[in-house]
């Protein structure tokens, strides 16, 4: 017959003894750890909320402050990180935010918002091809708004790389078809590349998307002007000032459209009332000084406002030719010569200062100074139809 050892049943009885007491001081212990667990998550929200609402009241100082002390009590809190580079972003304290918002992706690495601010603080101190890994990181993980996109292009672009900023901007269209900022960048990056067809295209689609954006008026009222495109200049400025009546530069812009098409009555009135929203404008004061004398009308006026004009704009070559051709009509020939010198000194290629030379020199009898600033004005690059057709009235004048 079989039985227990007396030395194993003594020794039974004590370890389920021992097994219970060590069960109940674990079962104590985790259940204070959790106490202090809960405590401290308590106390991580109610700081995370503190901080939030100093960062709120512009109390950056604070926010951080607190932040930091989240991080000191669990330091894979993401929030804390993520909350902490905002807050050193604000403050322009661009290597805190990027090591504070590298911290933030290695704890929650699918998270794209950390990758797109880093890349903006990467941009401020000029690490640009950081940036533009940043913000490709971003866009992988979804993160692919209109800011996202056009940080990038603008990234591309500061390293010289303008195909690829184009392509950015391209992508970030498709992703956001309805982004203001994305085709003004389209505008841009064509114009700069040449392509002026897309950048039209593109600028014409801003304004369908927001009227309310005023330069777009005027850069595309520009762009037709130098495709000699004027009438359509002229209607897409007209549409600018109509909708934003105080929009000065249009008004100057179109009274350059209107003396183009030879429409000198409505150029008038558009420099009129670019003078009178901005008197002291310079391109203002002088196109209707300009318009003035091309009239042959309020001679005294236009030099008046052409010599205010330069005043205000002493090395502009464009205002001293406008000065040298008024100083001409007033009769100061000796000054409009000077003047018109001074400009071609500025800038050899001003078509208009050679030509408006040649017919000075031409009315002086000096016939070769004449035929020498004719050939100087034909040889400028001009996006003037006005100027091609006064040159070859001046040929026939001249004989040539």
């Amino acid at each position: 017959m079989c039985r227990l050892d007396p030395i194993t049943e003594r020794g039974e009885l004590p370890l389920k003894k021992g097994f219970i007491i060590l069960t109940i001081i674990i079962s104590v212990a985790v259940f204070a750890t959790a106490i202090i667990h809960a405590q401290d998550k308590a106390s991580i929200e109610d700081l995370l909320k503190q901080a939030a609402e100093k960062q709120q009241q512009g109390d950056i100082d604070g926010a951080i402050t607190l932040y930091n002390q989240v991080i000191s009590i669990d330091a894979q809190n993401y929030v804390a990180y993520h909350n902490l580079g905002i807050a050193y972003i604000i403050q322009k304290k661009w290597d805190a935010a990027i090591d504070a918002l590298i911290q933030a992706q290695l704890i929650d690495p699918i998270k794209g918002e950390d990758s797109y601010l880093a890349g903006f603080a990467y941009m401020n101190i000029k690490d640009f091809e950081r940036a533009i890994v940043k913000f490709k990181r971003a866009i992988q993980l979804n993160y692919n708004g209109p800011d996202v996109y056009a940080s990038l292009a603008n990234a591309c672009q500061m390293t010289g790389k303008s195909t690829e900023a184009l392509a950015a901007v391209q992508d970030g269209i498709k992703a956001n078809p309805d982004s203001v900022n994305l085709w003004l960048l389209s505008a841009g990056f064509n114009m700069t590349m040449g392509k002026t067809d897309q950048a039209i295209a593109a600028y014409q689609k801003v304004i369908a998307l927001d009227p309310s954006v005023i330069p777009v008026y005027n850069m595309l009222g520009s762009i037709y002007s130098m495709s000699n495109r004027y009438e359509e200049a002229a209607a897409v400025l007209k549409k600018g000032v109509e909708t934003h009546p105080k929009n000065t530069d249009g008004f100057i812009l179109l009274s350059s459209v209107y003396y183009e098409l030879d429409k000198m009555d409505d150029a008038l009135l558009a420099a009129r009332k670019a003078v009178e929203l901005d008197p002291k404008k310079a391109d203002a004061l002088s196109n209707l000084g300009y318009i003035y004398a091309e009239r042959n009308e309020r001679l005294k006026e236009a030099l008046d406002l052409c010599t205010q004009a330069a005043v205000l704009a002493p090395k502009n070559p464009s205002i001293l030719d406008s000065l040298g051709w008024v100083q001409f009509k007033n009769g100061q020939t000796a000054a409009a010569i000077a003047t018109l010198q001074q400009v071609v000194a500025l800038d050899r290629s001003e078509g208009w200062a050679h030509y408006h030379l040649a017919v000075i020199y031409l009315a002086q009898n000096q016939k070769q100074k004449a035929v020498d600033e004719y050939r100087l004005a034909e040889k400028c690059p001009t996006f003037s139809r006005k100027l091609v057709v006064e040159l070859a009235v001046l040929k026939k004048k001249l004989g040539l």
